[in-house]
């Protein structure tokens, strides 16, 4: 996984590039809600989000999905859910700059 996490004047940026299709695995996602609150907590003023070239994200980790019994699905779906609204509720305007699959 590699996710940087950047702060240039008061523009933000969160770039993701695990050099295959950028899913989201558990750890993804904690470093990504770590991200955002950084981002919140250092007062950028915008924030644009990218992935790899021919790949923004494939979404969640389905090989692990698939292999979680009921309630550790309900546990990542929960987290995967809770980190979806911090993004949604950035007090800042946010870009997707998607250059390929989403």
């Amino acid at each position: 996984m590699s996710l940087t996490c950047q702060i240039i004047g008061r523009i933000a940026t969160i770039a993701t590039d695990d050099g295959k299709v950028n899913v989201m695995t558990n750890d993804w996602l904690t470093q990504f809600s770590k991200s955002l609150d950084e981002v919140c907590a250092k007062g950028a003023k915008a924030l644009v989000i990218s992935g790899r070239p021919r790949f923004f994200s494939a979404g969640l980790d389905v090989k692990a999905v698939t292999q979680m019994d009921a309630a550790a699905l309900k546990k990542q779906l929960d987290f995967f859910a809770r980190v979806a609204l911090k993004l949604y509720g950035l007090p800042l305007p946010t870009i997707a700059l998607v250059t390929g699959h989403a």
